[in-house]
């Protein structure tokens, strides 16, 4: 494993109790701001938890800023905003020192502060002497911490080692000079602080000593007795034996774990028939962490943890930060699905995201941020569920330090215990892990595993039994609380871990190494959580992802039909699915990270939680069944909300390259491989007796063709010549009939159709870049409609006005003359488009605008126009609107509104920035399916394909697009 400390010790004594007289001292963990029980407010910093929570909040801010500077040189705002930060903490600080610190310390360092305070005003050559000073502040203070034994000693020189590290390092970065090995003074002295003021930690009952020795009596054999682990800080008096039996102190510099242990206590010693000691044998405990906090909250403690958390190097942790979990055996397929994620500034957010009656439906309860005390600055986070139903998390921070929280009762959010920090795999607390995965054993005890950064495995299982002393532990022996076995290293090299308990209850372990390449290896039986040959297979490695890309992380879980899958992210964060021994589907969606989990019942949806690379996260479902598709990334976990499914799109769009292509809802692109005519826009439709869709575009040879779904592109037969510079428009009925309306050579409009029929219309489309659009009309109700049918919009040639061709290719002026803004394109849609509706269409467009310049208008059937004051704005080349018909509200229109963003009738601008803004000259495509939700796809401003839809998702392909076509957009049928 990859040293990442400075002073190598084993802490495995420090990390053991034995009997109830053994007072041992506590391993290392992260910092805890606050004690069991609050000491009062002293005039010295020491021994004052308020004062020291204030300073080390201080100090962790300048050493993160500082961090963020190293290597690049800090400038005089920067010295400015570290002399705040610490000028709060000088005082107590410097006053804490001379109180203290030995008079060769107080030499060195009482200057520092004084010096850095006119740091800037000084010249280069005294900003020299002045940085050697505070060196010589750091330098003492690592001597003397690694060569003192007094422990109030060592918090003073604790104190000024990290006060003077910081006035070192912000004018080492200022004077352009390497911090290396400054920094690792600072963290060789703040390790040796933490190993030799560790506090005495051990087992002591509830019950008071004359009650546990009347319990006991002269049992020889021992009764149960019950009790708690805790730690004491070397501020309070050590306990002393009292006929054998000990009981831990309470009250300021003291610490309690928070849950119960049982000892076994016993006779020990009798003379003349008489006991006169009596002896509690208590299980032995692998993490006091909790405790140890608690009792040190008053000493430098905090300031050094804090400090170590800044400085130590980083682990660079290739896990993800956002965890799902699968809800405990025996649960519905309604049953909340908790979510974790770690946001940007390193703090832990809780989520629950419940499924309805129909599990692709769900609730999302918003983010509640952890609200411990003690919450550490974390990279990355995975989750379980515990035999009893009680989830817990194990997360790494910046440095790969293992943390870990867990509900304290099963289901219950306000029960999150505090944060324990675990000893990782050489028995030390000072990092180095880059991935941790959690699973269940069959017999309730979770199982972690974890890598370095180099690539070494371990593994740790949860004692069965182990808050339990000898003879006192039930049948079956349930898994212990936070009591762990030791660390084995496993064979094999992988950088990211993922564990998942198979449906005959062996844990499956998926991995990732330091190439890409995936993973996977098992249990050979039941419980055999010890990592031998004869308990695990060996690695065996899976092909290459699609586009032999490298796999960054892996993450498995369950499917419908009780097998394993896993889901691997590539480096341009695209999904994908591996199962039955194979790469299957893409992932819909942009997948920087990820995490997948099934959720509750044999129903249970597979629920991936994913975040993209700027940080915002969704929901992606699919049933888990052979076959089954992804529905999209159809919820977005940022605020309370809930999100029912609606069907996923299929869109069509010129490449950047030329060529068609589409997008399906699986996330997966197809190219055609053909040309399309520069500078036209291919339109695609839903094939409904199929269920698939057709694209029809304008060929780079000038001829019409179309594309099914799933098969290659074919020239209509023919061929059929297209004018150039203009799209062609697609439609479908009910029965898979399907219409194509497009501009010949000359710019005459026609049409063909899936019988091959084509005809010709008397109508002539205006000159620029202007295309047909076209709908089908369902009838209103049973019998003979002459409304039924195709329905063209177009720009006549003859006056610039808005026409449209009804189905018996009868053209028609709308209205007493509607103006259509040059170059732009009407859009048309039926009510109940494809549904059970009225014979009634509209037409939105955009038109000439006296002081605006142009703004949309619509137009029905009945001739009823509604010209909006809402503003299409044009600048930087002509835009069109898109309309469709959204069941239970009506008809839609989405255009490039004010600002260059996305608009719809119904909400206005739909927000700012990239997520939203079309390129100038570039149209929105609308649809809807008949749930009533709707997508937008569109071109941004650095032609890159992106969708936006009902539910509030945003999705950036990363799919670039041709600087001069606009998408098309459908909705996939369920």
């Amino acid at each position: 494993m990859r040293r990442r400390r400075l002073v190598s010790a084993s802490l495995a004594a420090a990390m053991s109790v034995g009997l109830s007289m053994t007072l041992v001292p506590a391993a290392q963990a992260r910092p805890a701001p606050q004690a069991a029980v609050p000491a009062a407010a002293t005039d010295n910093l020491l021994g004052d938890i308020q004062k020291i929570a204030g300073v080390a909040s201080s100090l962790y801010s300048a050493y993160g800023t500082l961090i963020s500077l190293v290597g690049t040189g800090a400038a005089a705002q920067q010295i400015q905003q570290i002399q705040a930060l610490i000028q709060q903490a000088e005082t107590e600080i410097i006053q804490e020192v001379d109180r203290v610190a030995t008079a060769d310390l107080k030499s060195k360092c009482d200057t520092v502060s004084i010096e850095f305070e006119d740091f800037l005003t000084r010249s280069p050559d005294v900003q020299g002497d002045e940085r050697d000073d505070a060196n010589g502040c750091v330098t003492k203070a690592n001597e003397l911490l690694q060569s003192e034994t007094d422990k109030a000693s060592l918090d003073a020189d604790a104190l000024a080692l990290n006060y003077g590290a910081v006035i070192a390092i912000a004018e080492a970065e200022f004077l352009k000079l390497h911090t290396d090995q400054l920094i690792t003074f600072v963290n060789a002295g703040n390790e040796a602080y933490l190993r030799k003021v560790a506090p005495t930690c051990g087992s002591t009952p509830d019950a008071s000593l004359a009650d546990v020795r009347t319990a006991v009596g002269n049992n020889f054999n021992g009764v149960p007795v019950k009790g708690h682990d805790s730690c004491f800080a070397y501020t309070v008096t050590p306990p002393v034996s009292q006929t054998g039996l000990i009981a831990f102190p309470t009250g300021p510099g003291t610490g309690t774990q928070p849950w119960s242990v049982t000892g076994r206590g016993r006779a020990f010693t009798q003379i003349g028939g008489t006991v006169t000691n009596w002896l509690i044998d208590w299980p032995a405990q692998s993490d006091f962490s909790i405790a140890q906090d608690q009792a040190m909250a008053g000493q430098a403690w905090p300031i050094v943890k804090a400090a170590l958390g800044n400085l130590l190097p980083d682990a660079k942790p290739f896990a993800p930060p956002v965890s799902i979990a699968t809800p405990p055996s025996g649960s519905a397929s309604s049953t909340p699905v908790p979510v974790f994620k770690v946001d940007a500034a390193g703090k832990l957010s809780r989520g629950r995201v419940t499924p309805s009656v129909d599990p692709q439906d769900v609730r999302f309860s918003g983010w509640t941020p952890d609200a411990a005390a003690d919450s550490p600055v974390l990279k990355s986070v995975t989750s379980a569920v515990n035999a009893d139903g009680r989830y817990q998390v194990f997360a790494l921070d910046r440095a790969g330090r293992l943390e870990t929280q867990w509900q304290q009762k099963p289901g219950d959010d306000s029960t999150w215990s505090p944060w324990a920090q675990l000893a990782g795999p050489d028995n030390d607390l000072f990092g180095s892990l880059s991935s941790v995965a959690a699973a269940r054993n069959q017999n309730g005890a979770l199982q972690l595993f974890a890598n370095d950064a180099d690539g070494v495995g371990y593994t740790s299982t949860s004692r069965l039994g182990g808050d339990f002393g000898p003879g006192q532990t039930p049948v079956p022996a349930p898994p212990s609380i936070d009591n762990w076995g030791p660390w084995q290293t496993m064979d094999g090299s992988t950088v990211q871990l993922s564990a998942v308990t198979d449906t005959q209850k062996q844990i499956e372990l998926w991995g990732v190494n330091s190439a890409g390449a995936l993973f996977q290896r098992q249990q050979k039986a039941q419980n055999a959580s010890d990592f031998t040959s004869t308990n695990w297979t060996s690695f065996t490695q899976k092909a290459a992802a699609p586009g032999s890309s490298a796999v960054r992380t892996v993450s498995a879980a369950l499917n419908l039909s009780g097998a394993v899958d896993a889901f691997g992210t590539t480096d341009a964060d695209k999904a994908f699915r591996f199962g039955s021994g194979a790469w299957q589907e893409q992932v819909p969606g942009s997948v920087h990270y990820m995490s997948v989990a099934k959720g509750g019942g044999d129903g249970g949806y597979q629920y991936m939680i994913a975040s993209d690379a700027a940080g915002a996260i969704t929901l992606n479902d699919r049933t888990g069944a052979q076959g089954s598709v992804w529905s999209g990334p159809f919820c977005r976990l940022d605020v309370a909300r809930t999100c029912t499914q609606h069907e996923a799109p299929y869109v069509a769009y010129q490449s950047n390259t030329g060529k068609s292509g589409t997008l399906s809802p699986d996330g997966v692109t197809h190219d055609s491989g053909v040309a399309m005519m520069a500078g036209t826009s291919p339109s695609i439709t839903r094939l409904f007796s199929g269920n698939i869709t057709l694209t029809a575009f304008s060929g780079a040879d000038g001829f019409l063709y179309t594309q099914q779904q799933g098969q290659a592109a074919v020239k209509v037969p023919g061929p059929i010549a297209v004018a150039t510079g203009t799209s062609p428009a697609i439609a479908s009925n009910r029965a898979g009939i399907w219409e194509i309306v497009y501009a010949r050579p000359g710019r005459q409009l026609a049409t063909v159709n899936s019988f091959g029929q084509q005809t010709t219309l008397a109508s002539t489309l205006a000159p620029g870049n202007t295309s047909p659009s076209i709908t089908f009309v369902v009838p209103h109700a049973q019998g003979s409609d002459p409304n039924v049918g195709f329905w063209i919009a177009f720009v006549n040639a003859t006056d610039h006005n808005l026409w449209v061709v009804n189905p018996t290719n009868g053209s028609v002026r709308v209205g007493a003359g509607l103006s259509v803004l040059d170059g732009t394109s009407p859009s048309i849609a039926a009510e109940g488009d494809n549904t059970n509706g009225a014979d009634n269409w509209k037409v939105a467009f955009t038109r000439p605008a006296a002081g605006i310049g142009a703004a949309l208008s619509t137009v029905d059937r009945a001739g009823t126009v509604s010209n909006t004051n809402q503003v299409i704005t044009t600048s930087g080349g002509a835009t069109s609107p898109s309309i469709a018909w959204v069941p239970a509200f009506g008809f839609l229109t989405a255009f490039r509104g004010t600002g260059g963003t996305v608009w719809t009738t119904d909400r206005g601008a739909l927000g700012t920035g990239s997520n939203f803004t079309i390129a100038p000259g570039s149209s929105p495509s609308l649809a809807a399916d008949a749930a009533g939700d709707w997508d937008i796809a569109f071109r941004d401003t650095v032609n890159s394909l992106r969708t936006t839809n009902s539910d509030g998702d945003h999705i950036a392909t990363g799919i670039l697009i041709s600087s001069s076509s606009n998408p098309s957009i459908v909705v996939n049928a369920s």
